[in-house]
């Protein structure tokens, strides 16, 4: 199985197998995790929030060819990757609290990020 990371991460048109697929998502999880607990000590929870932003790209373009794979239209992945970003910008704004005593506002839309995933789990992988 020939791995086009450039392509896996960054292109959105084609289609992606299921082993393709969690390949990738675990791979690029694995490292945005730890690139985000390294960001955090330097430069902070809020900095690394926004960051954070950045890493929906390519999980963006896993989605698309995924759900293209299962014949299912891109606005499924553009509603995850919406939720997702304005989940970020929200504890982003929030600030580290966030972690001890979330606000409803954001336990609201992590609630419905989680549901979403959910779907997102059980439909695409």
């Amino acid at each position: 199985m020939d791995w086009d990371w450039g392509h896996l991460l960054t292109g959105f048109n084609g289609r992606i197998n299921r082993a393709r697929y969690w390949g990738g998502a675990i791979a690029f999880g694995v490292g945005a995790v730890i690139l985000q607990f390294l960001l955090m000590w330097i430069v902070g929870f809020r900095i690394t929030m926004i960051i954070a932003l950045l890493f929906l790209y390519p999980a963006y373009a896993l989605l698309v060819k995924r759900g293209n794979d299962r014949d299912r239209p891109a606005v499924i992945a553009q509603a995850f990757i919406g939720v997702a970003a304005l989940s970020n910008i929200i504890q982003a704004v929030v600030g580290p609290s966030v972690m001890v005593d979330p606000p409803l506002l954001v336990s609201a839309f992590n609630l419905l990020l989680g549901v979403f995933a959910l779907y997102i789990l059980v439909d695409y992988g």
